[in-house]
């Protein structure tokens, strides 16, 4: 993917919910076993996509962590 497409990426999914992340999550790991499962059969054509999706993930799961330290912090700032 490239640079200018991951920024979008990145903008898009740190305004989206938090509950919307995470179903997000959940189809990209969805994703990636089906991509797992095709190439082990050698039905896979397009090997990149095992990498952009593992990439994608780590973004994912980046950016939801530091929403749920952002939430945290918030709630122990209260306190």
């Amino acid at each position: 993917m490239k640079r200018k497409q991951q920024l979008a990426q990145l903008a898009e999914w740190r305004t989206a919910s938090l509950d919307g992340l995470r179903q997000k999550l959940d189809d990209l790991n969805r994703d990636l076993q089906s991509f797992r499962l095709q190439k082990a059969t050698g039905q896979l054509g397009q090997n990149h996509l095992l990498g952009v999706t593992r990439s994608d993930i780590a973004r994912l799961k980046t950016v939801i962590n530091a929403r749920m330290r952002q939430s945290s912090d918030a709630t122990s700032a209260k306190a």
